[in-house]
């Protein structure tokens, strides 16, 4: 316990003898923790407010989905369908890549 007391003697020593150092510590911490606490609020209130907009703009549920639009006649199934922009024309005696390339 002995030690405790003076460890907590010895950190006041120092800010006595160090004031202005101390002060600017405290002063970092305390613009950190506020910059944090904007940050949040910022992000809160905007999360917020476009959770409001979506809210005013029709029914609750909707659906985002991911296509393959055009006017094409590539697989809507395919996993990957920019492969076949790769590929050279079947009629061409050009090099053709293997599929371990890619």
């Amino acid at each position: 316990m002995t030690a405790l007391f003076e460890g907590v003697g010895i950190a006041l020593t120092s800010l006595r003898a160090h004031k202005m150092r101390a002060a600017l510590t405290i002063l970092g911490v305390a613009i950190g923790v506020t910059v944090v606490m904007v940050i949040g609020a910022l992000i809160s209130g905007f999360n917020k407010g476009i959770s409001d907009m979506l809210a005013s703009l029709g029914p609750k549920t909707f659906w985002v989905g991911r296509y393959w639009g055009g006017q094409n006649d590539q697989d809507p199934e395919d996993p990957n369908p920019w492969r076949s922009r790769w590929r050279k024309p079947i009629g061409s005696r050009s090099y053709r890549r293997s599929p371990s390339s890619w």
